[in-house]
C-alpha cells in the first residue's frame, strides 16, 4: 500500500479539503471498490455507492505509523482518509492511504488532477470506467496470444538473477537504493528513453551471466489498449510482461536500441528482477492546494529479490532498486583513502623519543634498542650524506640476515636517499643487472658480501662494528625530503629478460602503515620473525612496520633460518611471522607457543593451511602484488572458511574489470581482473615509463571522479556476498615457481638466447602426475621431427645448464625439455597454455626426471650418498635408481621447501647437513661431502 500526504496550504480548510475529496470519490468509482471471494467466481469487484470513513489525529508521525500497522484485506476498505491538525504548530495534512490493486502509477496524476479540479469548485468527470479494460482483456484471443510468447520464448535458456540461495524460498525486499543519472543529450531521436533503459538493463545482466542475450520482467502501463479514453482512466491497467533481449558483441549500437524497441517486450531470464519505468508525474502545479508527499509501503508490493523503478524525469532518470539484501548485498560507497604526508624515519624516531629502552632489534649478531637504534643510524646517515645522496637516489644494500641490514637501510632513509636490497645468493649477472638499473656509485655491503659488492661498485661502504666506533656525529641531515621521494626499490620478473625496478615512496609505505598495522597485528608488544628472503618486498614491511609501531625485529642466522625455523621462532620468543603457506606447513604450531599472529602471503592459501592454526594462533590472510605492496586483508574471518578469501582492500580501493577490457566495471560475483587505486600504489617502474602506463592506468570510462590511477594486478578475482575478495588465478603468463614471482617471457627470452639454433619455444609450468614434487618449470620446443603426438622429452642441452645456471636465479631454471611436433594454439592464434599443460601432466615425475630426460646417470659410489639418493627420492617422490651423483636438485623439482624436508630426514639418520651448503652444492656427490 501506498500513504500520500498532503500538507495544506494556508488558504485551504479542512472542510474545503474533506469536500473536495468527497467529490473526487464520488466521481471515481474505483475509490469505492471491495474485493470479495465468491465461491467458484472467485474474486468479484464491487463498487459501493458510498464508501467514505473518515479518521481524524494530531500526530502526523503516530497516525502514519499506526495506519502502517493496519493491513488492508479482502472485504475491507481498501482505501483511507485522514484529516491531521498538530495542536503544537497549527499544521495540517490529509493523508490518503490506498492499496496498490486499485490504482497504477498513471491514475495517481489523474486522481491529484481531479483534487485540484475538486478544490476550484468545478465537478469531477466520471471519466471512462474501469469494466470496459476488463471487458478488453477478456475479449483477447487466447490462443494467439499464448502462440506468440511460445513463438517469443522458443529456445530461451532460462538463467536467474539474482540466484536464491536454497535457504531462501520466497525473496522479500527489505532494502533500497535510490539514484539520479542524466541521459546522453546526443540520443538517437527515434529512440525513446524507456527502450534505452531497457537496452542497458539487458546488456548489464546478459553480462552478469556471461550470456548474449538476456531476460527479465518489465511492467508497461498498459495504456496502449484499444479502449476508448483509457489514457483518462483512473484503474490499473499496467501489465508486467518478459523482455527478451538479443545481445550481439559486433553490432551497432543504435541497431542494438532500434531491435529493443521494435520488440518492446522480450523474455523472461531473470524472473526475480522486475524493472518499473514510471512516467514523471505530469499534473498541474499543486502549490495553491498544498505540497504532496509519499510513502510506499514496498513489502505489500514487492516479492522480488530484485526491483529497479525507474522514474522519467526533465533532466535524465531517477532509479529506486528495493531488493532483499538477504540475496543482494548493498554495497558500502567507498571513499577514497587519503595518502600519508610523513617520512618513515621521522616515524621511527618519534616510538624512539617515546620509549627509548625498549627493544628495537634482537638478533643472532646483536641487539638494539630504540634510543640506541635511532643514534646508531643518524651517525651513519651523517657519514652517508658525504656521498652526495639526493632525493630518489636508489642505494644497492647487500647483505645477509643480519642486523646490520635494517641499520643500512634506515641511515640511508635519513640521508634522504632510497634503497635496494639485493639478495646476494643470486647469480651475479642477474645481480649485475639490478644494480646497473639503480644507477649509483654506492654501494653498502656487509663485510662478507664486500667482495661480491666491489665488483658492481667501485664504492663500497662495509657495515659493521667497526664502522661504527669510528663515527660519533649524531647530528640530524637536513635531506629536503618529500613523502613522494623513493624509500626503496624491489625487483620482479619482466618479460623481456630484464627485471622491472617498482620504486615504492615514503607516502606509499606510511599509507600502508596507517591503514593496515593494526589489522595485520603490528603492535608494540610485537616480536616480528624476520624471515623473508631480500628479494621479497615483504622483508622491507616486516622491518619498517616493526620500527614505525614500536616492535621489535627478531633476526635469526641463516643456518637457524633455514635449518630449524621452529626453534628459531621459538628461542626468539616470536609473536608475529609473515610467511608463505608452503613454509608455515613445515612448522608444527605446537613448537611456537608464542606466536600469536601469522600472516600467510606470497601464495595461494588452501583450507588446510588455515585449519592447522585455526585457534592457535591468528591467521591473516594477506594479498598484494609488489606494485601495491600489501593491498587486501582478510582481518577477522569467522571460520577457516572464509579465512582462505584474500579480505577487502586496506587503504586501497578495490575494482573488477573484464580480464579482456579493463573498460568494462563488473559487478559482484563475477570473476574479472582486480584493479587497485589509492595512496598504496607505487610510483611505478623505474626508467619505464612505457610498462608504467601500461600496468597504471588513468580514468577508466565506469569511474565518476576523474584524476584516479589505478594499477591492474593482471590477477583474477571474485567478490563475495561481505565485500571480500576470493582469489581465482591469473589472466597472463605470470606464475608463481618456488615462491618467486616469474614472467614466462624472462624465462623463453634467456633459454632463446642461450640456444645455438633459433626455436620456437614456450615455457610452461606443468604438474606431473604421480610423485610429491611441486610444480615444475619446463621448455616446450617445436620440433617437426617429433613423432610423439603428445611430447617427447630430450635431455637439457649441458651448456645451456652452465649458462642459465650463471645469469638466472635457481627458480628459473627448467627442469625439462619435452619436444612437441607442433606447438598448440587456439582459435585466435595464440598459444594454447591449457593443452601444453595438459601434455605435462601426461608425464610423471620419473617421466621429466629419469633416464630419459638426462644425458647418463652416474650412480652412487659411498654409503652417504646412497642415503642422500633415497632421501632426495623419497622428498621427490620419484624412484632413487633414476637419480644420479651429479644430478642438480632443482633441477630435479625440489625447491627450498623440499631443502628442509631433505636436512629434517637426514637428520633422523644421523646426517648433519647444512640447508645453506644444500643450496649452494645442490649436486648429490658434493651434497653427500659436506
Amino acid at each position: 500500500m501506498e500513504q500520500s500526504v498532503l500538507e495544506l496550504a494556508q488558504g485551504v480548510s479542512d472542510e474545503d479539503i474533506t469536500t473536495a475529496w468527497a467529490k473526487v470519490v464520488e466521481g471515481m468509482p474505483i475509490l469505492r471498490t471491495r474485493f470479495v471471494h465468491y465461491g467458484a467466481s472467485g474474486l468479484l469487484q464491487l463498487v459501493l455507492e458510498k464508501e467514505m470513513s473518515w479518521q481524524r489525529s494530531n500526530n502526523l508521525d503516530e497516525y502514519l505509523k499506526l495506519d502502517r500497522a493496519r493491513p488492508m484485506s479482502l472485504v475491507q476498505p481498501f482505501t483511507r482518509y485522514c484529516p491531521v491538525r498538530s495542536h503544537d504548530s497549527g499544521q495540517r495534512w490529509f493523508v490518503w492511504t490506498a492499496h496498490h490493486a486499485l490504482y497504477d502509477g498513471w491514475s495517481v496524476g489523474l486522481i491529484k488532477d481531479a483534487m485540484r479540479t475538486a478544490l476550484h469548485g468545478e465537478s469531477v468527470d466520471t471519466g471512462p470506467q474501469f469494466q470496459s479494460f476488463i471487458r478488453h482483456v477478456r475479449t483477447q484471443d487466447e490462443e494467439a496470444v499464448s502462440e506468440y510468447w511460445r513463438g517469443m520464448l522458443d529456445t530461451c535458456e532460462s538463467l536467474t538473477f539474482p540466484n536464491l540461495p536454497p535457504a531462501i524460498d520466497q525473496p522479500l525486499a527489505n532494502n533500497v537504493v535510490q539514484h539520479n543519472f542524466s541521459i546522453p543529450m546526443r540520443q538517437p531521436q527515434d529512440i525513446t528513453t524507456t527502450s534505452m533503459v531497457h537496452a542497458a538493463w539487458a546488456l548489464i545482466t546478459g553480462r552478469i551471466n556471461n550470456s548474449d542475450e538476456a531476460i527479465f520482467g518489465i511492467t508497461t502501463s498498459g495504456r496502449n489498449a484499444p479502449v476508448l479514453g483509457i489514457e483518462a482512466m483512473v484503474a490499473p491497467t499496467l501489465a508486467t510482461i518478459p523482455l527478451r533481449a538479443k545481445i550481439c558483441s559486433n553490432e551497432k549500437v543504435s541497431d542494438y536500441l532500434r531491435a529493443i524497441q521494435k520488440q518492446s517486450a522480450d523474455v523472461v531470464p531473470f524472473e526475480q528482477s522486475l524493472l518499473v519505468i514510471q512516467r514523471k508525474d505530469t499534473n498541474i502545479d499543486d502549490q495553491a492546494m498544498g505540497t504532496w508527499q509519499t510513502l510506499s509501503q514496498h513489502k505489500w508490493l514487492n516479492t522480488y529479490a530484485l526491483m529497479l523503478e525507474i522514474r522519467l524525469e526533465d533532466q535524465g532518470i531517477h532509479i529506486s532498486a528495493s531488493f532483499d539484501d538477504r540475496i543482494v548485498d548493498k554495497q558500502p560507497h567507498m571513499d577514497l583513502p587519503e595518502p600519508s604526508e610523513q617520512l618513515v624515519h621521522d616515524i621511527i624516531h618519534q616510538r624512539a623519543q617515546d620509549h627509548p629502552d625498549v627493544p628495537a632489534i634482537f638478533a643472532w649478531d646483536s641487539e638494539l634498542s630504540y634510543t640506541q637504534l635511532d643514534q646508531l643510524t643518524s651517525r651513519i646517515s651523517k657519514h652517508l650524506s658525504s656521498f652526495g645522496l639526493e632525493p630518489d637516489t636508489l642505494v644497492p644494500l647487500c647483505f645477509e640476515k643480519s642486523m646490520w641490514t635494517a641499520v643500512a637501510a634506515l641511515p640511508v632513509l635519513k640521508a634522504g636517499a632510497g634503497f635496494a636490497l639485493l639478495e646476494p645468493n643470486l647469480p651475479e649477472e642477474r645481480l649485475q643487472t639490478i644494480v646497473s638499473q639503480l644507477d649509483t656509485d654506492l654501494i653498502l655491503s656487509s663485510q662478507s658480501n664486500a667482495p661480491l659488492s666491489g665488483r658492481f661498485s667501485k664504492t663500497v661502504v662495509q657495515m659493521g662494528p667497526e664502522l661504527a666506533v669510528t663515527l660519533d656525529d649524531t647530528s640530524i641531515v637536513d635531506s629536503f625530503q618529500q613523502p613522494s621521494d623513493a624509500m626503496f626499490a624491489v625487483f620482479t620478473s619482466g618479460t623481456t629478460g630484464k627485471p622491472k625496478c617498482v620504486v615504492l615512496s615514503h607516502s606509499n609505505f606510511c599509507s600502508e602503515l596507517e591503514y593496515q598495522a593494526k589489522a595485520l597485528g603490528f603492535n608494540p608488544n610485537s616480536r616480528v620473525f624476520d624471515f623473508a628472503a631480500y628479494s621479497f618486498d615483504i622483508t622491507v614491511h616486516n622491518i619498517f612496520a616493526t620500527f614505525a609501531t614500536g616492535g621489535c625485529l627478531c633476526v635469526p642466522a641463516e643456518k637457524d633460518r633455514w635449518g630449524n625455523t621452529s626453534k628459531a621462532m621459538a628461542d626468539m620468543k616470536v609473536t608475529l611471522a609473515d610467511l608463505t603457506p608452503s613454509v608455515a606447513r613445515l612448522i608444527d604450531p605446537l613448537a611456537v607457543p608464542t606466536l600469536e599472529a601469522l600472516i600467510l602471503a606470497g601464495e595461494a592459501v588452501s583450507l588446510d593451511d588455515v585449519t592447522r592454526w585455526w585457534g592457535r594462533a591468528r591467521v591473516v590472510n594477506g594479498y598484494g602484488p609488489a606494485e601495491c605492496q600489501i593491498s587486501t586483508v582478510n582481518e577477522n574471518p569467522s571460520t577457516p572458511e572464509e579465512a582462505i578469501r584474500i579480505g577487502k582492500g586496506m587503504g586501497l580501493l578495490t575494482w573488477v574489470v573484464d580480464q579482456y577490457d579493463h573498460k568494462i566495471l563488473l559487478p559482484p560475483g563475477y570473476i574479472g581482473e582486480l584493479l587497485l587505486e589509492g595512496p598504496l600504489a607505487s610510483r611505478g617502474y623505474l626508467s619505464n615509463p612505457e610498462e608504467t602506463a601500461t600496468k597504471f592506468i588513468r580514468d577508466p570510462i565506469w569511474l565518476l571522479s576523474r584524476g584516479s590511477r589505478m594499477y591492474k594486478t593482471g590477477d583474477l578475482v571474485r567478490y563475495n556476498d561481505d565485500g571480500s575478495l576470493t582469489y581465482v588465478g591469473r589472466k597472463d603468463t605470470q606464475v608463481k615457481i618456488r615462491g618467486q614471482r616469474v614472467e614466462l617471457g624472462e624465462v623463453e627470452h634467456y633459454v632463446q638466447g642461450c640456444l645455438a639454433e633459433t626455436a620456437t619455444i614456450v615455457a610452461e609450468v606443468i604438474t606431473p602426475h604421480g610423485g610429491n614434487t611441486s610444480p615444475m618449470l619446463v621448455i616446450f620446443v617445436e620440433d617437426a621431427t617429433n613423432d610423439a603426438s603428445t611430447g617427447r622429452i630430450v635431455p637439457i642441452p649441458p651448456n645451456l645448464d652452465a649458462k642459465l645456471s650463471k645469469r638466472r636465479p635457481r627458480h628459473m631454471k627448467p627442469s625439462a625439455f619435452i619436444h612437441v611436433s607442433v606447438v598448440p594454439r587456439t582459435a585466435t592464434g595464440k598459444t594454447d597454455r591449457k593443452q601444453l599443460q595438459q601434455i605435462g601432466a601426461s608425464f610423471s615425475v620419473q617421466d621429466l626426471v629419469g633416464k630419459e630426460g638426462v644425458v647418463s646417470k652416474k650412480q652412487p659410489t659411498s654409503d652417504t650418498e646412497r642415503k642422500m639418493q633415497r632421501i632426495w627420492a623419497e622428498v621427490l617422490g620419484v624412484d632413487a635408481d633414476t637419480i644420479g651423483v651429479e644430478d642438480n636438485f632443482f633441477q630435479l623439482g625440489g625447491d627450498s621447501i623440499a631443502v628442509l624436508k631433505v636436512v629434517e630426514k637426514a637428520r633422523k639418520i644421523g646426517l648433519e647437513l647444512a640447508v645453506m651448503d644444500a643450496f649452494h652444492h645442490p649436486s648429490l656427490s658434493i651434497g653427500a661431502r659436506t
